[in-house]
């Protein structure tokens, strides 16, 4: 279909290591191959079934004739809201395979997090989030396994920013910590900020940020069924 391919990504999926959800960024140059671009879509899905064909975005405001135009990118740290609205997967709609996929209740409170991202804009105060008693002991699970590895594992800057953490940012086993607590003690020390994010970006958005000195971190926590295992970023991961 004279379809470019500028980006491919692949992962095995967690219930069949032979198989892979792949994510592609397919491009046009000319408004009038936009048909070209459906066709090639609907034959993806004719091939590979519709519910595994996904259209994560599109922006065919930005197709140009010129080939060589350079594609959109963030040059003002206000653009990084555009980035946020944006995201490959786990966000609102959690895959077949994913441990909260059946739990109603999980998935309410990632449609929460998430509408606290896809809201945010950059300059706003980062809302707090009362977590719940299930999402603190998820948290408290891993923080107590990753203490106990961290004198022997973590690296030195780690080990000595770690006290840092707790004392400052309220770090502990019982509490996780609040992402505005976080951001504010990160800034003084790097010059970094931090930002909600509804699930899993880009890696070109995600790295946009850093040009801007902000991280991307999602609010949200893993299920509690396996503390020790979750297939999407969230909390205890950025944190």
């Amino acid at each position: 279909n004279d379809v470019s391919i500028t980006q491919i990504e692949s992962r095995p999926l967690a219930e069949d290591a032979r198989k892979f959800k792949c994510m592609c960024n397919l491009e046009i140059t000319k408004e009038e191959d936009e048909a070209r671009m459906d066709k090639a879509i609907e034959e993806m899905k004719e091939i590979l079934g519709k519910d595994c064909v996904k259209v994560l975005s599109s922006d065919t405001d930005n197709t140009t004739k010129d080939s060589e135009e350079v594609p959109w990118f963030p040059t003002k740290i206000t653009d990084l809201d555009r980035c946020g609205q944006e995201i490959l997967s786990y966000g609102v709609e959690l895959d077949a395979d994913h441990p909260g996929f059946k739990d109603e209740e999980y998935r309410k409170r990632r449609l929460m997090f998430a509408e606290i991202a896809y809201k945010y804009r950059h300059g706003d105060p980062i809302p707090h989030v009362d977590y719940t008693e299930e999402e603190i002991a998820t948290w408290g699970a891993v923080f107590t396994r990753l203490s106990t590895m961290a004198e022997a594992h973590a690296c030195k800057e780690y080990r000595r920013m770690w006290p840092s953490l707790v004392e400052k940012c309220a770090y502990s086993k019982d509490n996780i910590p609040q992402l505005d607590i976080v951001s504010n003690f990160v800034q003084k020390c790097t010059g970094f900020i931090i930002r909600p994010a509804a699930g899993l970006l880009t890696m070109r958005d995600f790295l946009a940020g850093f040009a801007f000195r902000v991280y991307n971190s999602t609010q949200y926590i893993r299920h509690g069924a396996n503390p020790f295992y979750t297939p999407d970023p969230d909390i205890c991961h950025e944190l």
